[in-house]
């Protein structure tokens, strides 16, 4: 899994000893996209080597006699058993929070030249001390991606096209392809623990954006401004996974009319090349009281990053994320 904001915390923290500077904000970007690619890059090299053995060091053994084409030849399905389906999926972690990352930026070093970009890095590596101030007004800002800000959106065609350039259908190691996926899964949350504060007024170890969709809270424009974000990318980028997620409040999916919402939502968001749309509905009152008393709620589940998972058996620490984007919708 590979994190899209990772290098940008390295950009800053070489910035904060002198060993980065950009001139301008299309040099900084430049240089985040020759790193982010070089990233991509290093992994498919280090994948290409690992899979040559999968089979040995991970033989699909079940999974194989799902395959008709290993069962005909007796190759394991992580090898090139499964012939045509010997694909590999490239899964990526905060791209919404990179798009942020680089709005944020270039507001505060280039447009309106608050400080150099030494000493925004030097405040990243304080975890914002002393600047609250600039730290909640970039975490409001809607600048982001998920609100259809033109700006934030060119950003994110930009970043998906560099990557899925260096990635997409380059041969494997097991007679197919590599192939692009918005997919995080947990990384969202772990890469996240592992990550310094950024730009965007995220803190040091804050949960980055999920699959596809914006960072938490950053989409204040509506649903359909953040579907219409989804449209400014080529859902062809992300050919393995393409993952949208939405979290709406009862109210306002509730009887035929808000059947209907939901209708012309998914009309709009697959009429832009959409692929897949996960909903969570649920009140931030419901999840407190869930998580106050699990006991009533043995059979709640909540739909995390394409599966679904009993409520009861989520850590406190994801429960409250999942209380706070319902407190984020009413905002």
């Amino acid at each position: 899994m590979v994190s899209y904001v990772k290098p940008l915390e390295r950009i800053l923290a070489d910035a904060a000893t002198n060993a980065f500077e950009a001139a301008t904000y299309a040099a900084f970007e430049r240089e985040y996209l020759r790193r982010m690619t070089g990233t991509f890059k290093e992994l498919l090299g280090i994948v290409s080597v690992m899979e040559r053995y999968l089979e040995d060091v991970n033989p699909s053994g079940m999974g194989s006699l799902g395959v008709e084409n290993s069962v005909r030849t007796g190759r394991d399905a992580l090898a090139n058993g499964a012939a045509k389906g010997n694909n590999t999926g490239v899964e990526t972690v905060g791209f919404g929070t990179a798009v942020d990352v680089l709005m944020a930026v270039r507001e505060i070093v280039y447009e309106r030249k608050e400080m150099s970009l030494a000493d925004l890095g030097k405040l990243m590596a304080a975890n914002w001390a002393g600047r609250e101030d600039l730290r909640l007004r970039m975490r409001r800002s809607k600048r982001k991606w998920g609100a259809n800000d033109p700006d934030a959106n060119a950003t994110a065609q930009r970043l998906s096209k560099a990557v899925a350039g260096v990635v997409n259908h380059k041969p494997n190691a097991r007679g197919g392809q590599y192939l692009l996926s918005g997919h995080s899964a947990r990384g969202f949350v772990t890469l996240g623990a592992k990550t310094g504060a950024t730009p965007d007024g995220r803190r040091a170890g804050e949960e980055f954006s999920k699959n596809l969709s914006p960072t938490m809270g950053a989409d204040t424009e509506g649903v359909t401004a953040l579907v219409h974000s989804l449209g400014a990318i080529a859902s062809t980028d992300f050919p393995y996974d393409f993952p949208l997620d939405v979290m709406l409040l009862p109210a306002t999916v509730e009887g035929e009319k808000g059947l209907e919402m939901m209708k012309a939502l998914l009309k709009v968001y697959y009429a832009n090349d959409g692929v897949m749309m996960q909903f969570n509905v649920f009140s931030p009152e419901l999840l407190r009281d869930a998580q106050a008393h699990p006991e009533k709620f043995a059979n709640l589940m909540v739909r995390v990053c394409g599966w679904s998972v009993r409520w009861n058996d989520l850590p406190k620490v994801e429960q409250d994320a999942y209380i706070r984007r319902a407190e984020c919708i009413l905002q």
